[in-house]
C-alpha cells in the first residue's frame, strides 16, 4: 500500500484581467476531470469568490477563503500555496498537485504516469514543459535605438542550439517539504521536467 499522500489545490481567484469570470465559466471542466482521478485524498479550492463555496460543498472539496491581499494579479502562485499550507497545516510529507482551471487539456494518463514518477524518493517536484517555438538565443531587445541579444551567444548553426523549454502548469506537483526551495512558479533546478506534446490551451 502506498505511503504517499496526494492532495490537490485549485486556485480560482475572482477577478481576471484577460478573461473576466473564466474560473466560474470553466470550473465544470476541471471538476469533471478530477472525477477521473481516484487517488486524491483531499481537494482544496482557494478563492476570494464566495460563488465557489457552494460548488465546493456540492463536490466535497474544501473551500479556502483567500484574503484580498493574496487575490491580486501580481501575487505569485507560491504565495497562495504557502498560505494554503499554513492554514491547513499540510504535512511536509504530502504531495501537492496544482490544478489550474484555465489550462487545457488535462490528461488522466499524464497524471497517472506523473504520480508514479513523483512517488520515487529522488523526485521532489515535477512540472510540465514544452519546446519553445522561437529559441531565446535568437531573440533580441531594443534599447536606445540599439539592438541587444537577450542571451549573449555566438551560435550560428541551428543544430548547435541547446534544447530550450518553456514551463507550463498542465502538470505540476511537489512534496510539501520542497516548497520553500521552489521559485515563484514552483520550479527549481531539481524539478523533473515533464515534456508535454501537443498544443496547450490557456484561457486568458
Amino acid at each position: 500500500m502506498s505511503q504517499n499522500h496526494h492532495i490537490a489545490i485549485i486556485p480560482a481567484r475572482k477577478n481576471s484581467i484577460g478573461y473576466p469570470g473564466k474560473n466560474r465559466l470553466f470550473f465544470k471542466y476541471t471538476r469533471n476531470f478530477i472525477k477521473k482521478i481516484n487517488w486524491f485524498e483531499n481537494i482544496y479550492l482557494s478563492s476570494d469568490d464566495e460563488w465557489f463555496k457552494k460548488k465546493c460543498k456540492e463536490n466535497k472539496y474544501h473551500f479556502i477563503k483567500r484574503s484580498k491581499k493574496l487575490s491580486g494579479p501580481k501575487i505569485s502562485i507560491k504565495k497562495v500555496i504557502d498560505d494554503f499550507v499554513k492554514k491547513k497545516k499540510i504535512k511536509k510529507s504530502y504531495i501537492i498537485w496544482l490544478i489550474y482551471i484555465p489550462l487545457m487539456p488535462k490528461s488522466k494518463k499524464l497524471y497517472d504516469s506523473s504520480k508514479k514518477l513523483i512517488e520515487k524518493k529522488n523526485i521532489k517536484s515535477i512540472c510540465g514543459f514544452t519546446k519553445v517555438e522561437t529559441h531565446p538565443y535568437l531573440t533580441w531587445y531594443k534599447k536606445n535605438n540599439k539592438l541587444y541579444k537577450f542571451c549573449k551567444n555566438n551560435v550560428f548553426r541551428r543544430q548547435d542550439l541547446p534544447l530550450a523549454l518553456s514551463h507550463n502548469h498542465v502538470i505540476c506537483a511537489f512534496r510539501c517539504s520542497e516548497l520553500k526551495y521552489l521559485d515563484e512558479e514552483l520550479i527549481n533546478i531539481n524539478t523533473k521536467p515533464i515534456l508535454i506534446k501537443g498544443r496547450i490551451k490557456e484561457i486568458d
